[in-house]
This record gives structure tokens, sequence and C-alpha cells, in this order.
């Protein structure tokens, strides 16, 4: 069987990579984060970050700071409903915090971004509802 795999690196001013993807390798669609010290000649055990609920996770992204903040998001969708969910580490990869739902309401919420400046970070993605699409925003404060 042969399954997709889409993923996204970022790096901190230390140089530690942070690759983020989505894979349905094990059968079950999951995203997982790993790190690298060595220039990515080997990762770090997987952190599984999102995965499927009932839902299929889709499009994760990362943004990482210079001192190694890293910020996952992503969307889960069923057929009624898509949620966007992010996740964050503080201390460079090494354990992520729960998942957190960003957007709000029974809408259908997917392919978020994330950006990262100024001690902020800055979440957007595509949010539909009866009335229209637009695109949300969250913005969150860190120490850089």
């Amino acid at each position: 069987m042969v399954s997709d795999i889409i993923a996204q690196l970022g790096q901190d001013r230390n140089g530690r990579l942070y690759l983020v993807w989505y894979t349905e390798g094990s059968g079950e669609p999951s995203i997982h984060l790993a790190t690298s010290d060595d220039q990515g000649r080997t990762f770090s055990t997987p952190h599984s970050i999102g995965y499927a609920r009932g839902t299929f996770p889709d499009a994760a992204v990362i943004a990482v700071s210079g001192t190694g903040r890293v910020y996952a998001t992503w969307y889960e969708s069923s057929p009624v409903v898509s949620r966007v969910f992010l996740r964050e580490s503080s201390d460079r990869g090494r354990t992520i915090g729960a998942p957190q739902q960003l957007n709000d309401g029974p809408r259908r919420a997917h392919h978020p971004v994330v950006a990262l400046g100024g001690g902020r970070a800055a979440f957007v993605w595509a949010d539909e509802h009866y009335t229209g699409s637009r695109a949300a925003f969250r913005l969150l404060t860190f120490e850089p």
C-alpha cells in the first residue's frame, strides 16, 4: 500500500529542525512532529499531534520561533463539520501541549496557516458557514 506523506519543515536559531507531516502509513490518518539535531540525518521519536477521532486530519503546518517555540496547526474534517486545531511546544519540541480548537461553532473551517513575529503567533484559516465564507483570524502572544 502506498500512502501520501505531506511534510513541512522549520528550524530554530540553534539549528534544530522540526518536521511535521501527515500520513496514512499506519492505516489511520495522522499527523506527527519530530525534531533533528544533526541536520536531518536522524530524527526524534515522533509525537502524534493530530489523529482521526471520527474525523480526518489534514493540512498540517508549523511555525518555529528562534528559541524553538513550535506552533503546529491543522484541520480535522468529517462530512458534517471541520475544525482547526493548534498544539504548542515551548521547550523545543520535547513536549507538546494539548490540542486547542481555534475556530468557534459548528462551521466548516479548514486550511490554516501560521506566522510568527514580534512575540506573536497569527493564525488564519478559511471559515465557511451558511451565509458565505471568510478568513478567520486568531492572535496569540508569547515570550520570544
